[in-house]
């Protein structure tokens, strides 16, 4: 995947450098201006086990959704806001997983994915920093039913936008993140005992989006 995310990134760099010399650039403006998008997919959160019982607490690919405001300061940068929700249980114990990217989108603009009559094609890369909480259950010998660790770091992403009469969205992206999660300790039995490791976590999302550009 990161090789991926990588020559998406190289695509962009293409269209901004070289494409702009074969094809004249749309209408200064026409992108420029706030958007909301509602995005859903899965998001892999697989570091979720139980270090005593050895129990994977929910699913390895979770359902989220994503609620994303971004502003198009010009037609090919905008600075974006994402925030994320995730819920899933195993046996009856529920985790939750929240959590909020901030980055900035960068759009490949070029005539050839401009020029048709009802549609506008926008391949983007997103590079954020983030935040997570999550919410895991709490060890069943602890008598706790929940307990939380939160994350910072960051990630990268990119996809396409279709924008219809330039006011819908439709579209798809990938993200993968680097959170840092601290360890979890519970005492069980008078003894303080690792519940859940910490340390650095890869998580993938893939996600379908719809929106509307203002």
């Amino acid at each position: 995947m990161p090789r991926l995310l990588i020559s998406a990134f190289w695509i962009l760099i293409f269209g901004f450098w070289i494409l702009p010399k074969a094809y004249a650039l749309p209408r200064k403006g026409f992108y420029e201006g706030p958007y909301l998008t509602l995005s859903a997919g899965l998001m892999q959160f697989d570091w979720d086990v139980n270090q005593r019982t050895q129990a994977q607490e929910a699913s390895r690919y979770q359902t989220t959704l994503h609620l994303g405001f971004g502003w198009n300061l010009t037609d090919f940068f905008a600075p974006e806001l994402n925030m994320l929700f995730a819920t899933d249980q195993n046996n009856g114990r529920r985790e939750y997983i929240t959590g909020a990217n901030f980055g900035f989108n960068f759009t490949l603009l070029a005539n050839p994915l401009l020029n048709f009559e009802k549609w506008k094609i926008l391949p983007f890369i997103k590079p954020s920093f983030a935040t997570q909480v999550a919410i895991l259950p709490g060890d069943p010998q602890s008598g706790i039913a929940h307990v939380a660790s939160i994350g910072v770091g960051g990630g990268i992403g990119g996809g396409v936008r279709f924008l219809f009469h330039e006011y819908l969205y439709l579209g798809f992206e990938a993200q993968e993140e680097f959170i840092l999660h601290r360890s979890v300790t519970q005492t069980i039995g008078g003894t303080d005992t690792l519940i859940y490791n910490g340390g650095w976590k890869k998580q993938f999302e893939g996600l379908m989006m719809v929106g509307v550009h203002f």
